[in-house]
């Protein structure tokens, strides 16, 4: 009976140590740690170049108002005192408010029209020795028997692009309108009960509160 030779057995290839095969199946923990490190720095710092973008954007944008908030404002159709002041007579004294600095805004040029429902004042800042054009929507509106003012939008342009807007713009018609209006009172306990803006100008109706009348 013949006999079959055995098949040849090769060696099993040789491995290495236990360390180096740590080393070829995991890249080291150092590096690990700094690849970590430097995709948390790239993340942080995108995410800082996105909040600056943001912020020069809102910046440059003009002031606004949410349009969807407008004060109620209902006609009184029988009024104990009413008051019209036309579009010029509106900006004269815007202008001697602001020469007597009791407006706080150093507006120059100041041009004032009336138009559906708002107070369009154009004028000029001195922006780094320039004179920079601009213009500024207004709203007057009754707040508790009081008149009040809010800016609608104002912007002021340059070559250099939009510049800060000033604060306290609604003191450049709402201080002259109450004084107007005070005097047109004379002295009585009164409560504003309406205004509106025409072409016409700005009319202010109110009630003198007569069981007020006589106290101290």
């Amino acid at each position: 009976m013949p006999i079959e030779p055995r098949p040849r057995r090769h060696p099993p290839p040789a491995l290495p140590a236990d360390g180096a095969a740590a080393r070829l199946e995991h890249p080291p923990r150092r590096l690990m740690e700094r690849r970590q490190a430097f995709w948390w720095c790239a993340a942080a710092l995108a995410g800082g170049v996105i909040a600056g973008v943001a912020l020069a954007v809102a910046l440059a944008r003009p002031r606004t108002a949410d349009p969807a908030i407008r004060p109620p404002n209902a006609a009184d159709t029988t009024p104990d005192v009413t008051v019209t002041l036309s579009a010029g007579l509106l900006t004269a004294l815007i202008r001697q408010s602001i020469e007597r600095g009791e407006a706080g805004v150093p507006l120059q040029d100041v041009q004032a029209d009336t138009r559906d429902g708002r107070i369009v004042m154009r004028g000029s800042l001195a922006v780094l020795g320039r004179q920079v054009s601009g213009s500024v929507d207004m709203e007057p509106y009754v707040d508790n028997g009081r008149l009040r003012v809010r800016v609608i939008s104002a912007r002021f342009d340059s070559r250099f692009g939009a510049v800060p807007i000033p604060g306290n713009l609604e003191r450049l018609a709402e201080e002259p309108l109450n004084a107007r209006v005070s005097a047109a009172v004379g002295g009585l306990p009164a409560t504003i009960t309406s205004v509106h803006v025409t072409e016409k100008g700005v009319t202010v109706t109110a009630r003198v509160r007569t069981d007020d009348l006589g106290r101290p």
